[in-house]
């Protein structure tokens, strides 16, 4: 019986902060869900093929492949590496990032109510 344990080479940072994926189709607004130094996993808004594009978050981006899909998650290959200064900078900011998401999403919900459009 073989008892290898399967483990990612990187370890991943747990996030949930709004960036956006650049594809030949345009700019979208993602959840960056998790990010490690070689992959992310990203929730989409529509239900569309992507097969490559730059993620672009805080004042990073990296180019990727779209490797695995399922409904509106996705994994993402990075082209590169990206840095450890970048993964702690993430890292750090991230709980700022979620909660003006957080205050965004509250902002937009009342307007939509309310019949404001921007």
């Amino acid at each position: 019986m073989d008892r290898t344990i399967h483990r990612r080479a990187h370890p991943r940072l747990n996030l949930g902060i709004e960036a956006k994926f650049i594809s030949l189709d345009g700019p979208e607004t993602v959840i960056l869900q998790d990010l490690s130094a070689t992959g992310a996993k990203i929730q989409l808004a529509r239900d569309e093929p992507l097969s490559k594009g730059i993620l672009v978050w805080m004042d990073y981006e990296v180019f990727g492949d779209i490797l695995w899909r399922d409904a509106f998650l996705c994994g993402i290959s990075f082209d590169r590496p990206i840095s450890n200064s970048c993964l702690v900078a993430t890292r750090a900011a991230a709980p700022g990032l979620i909660k003006d998401a957080s205050l965004s999403t509250a902002r937009y919900a009342k307007d939509f109510v309310s019949g404001y459009r921007s």
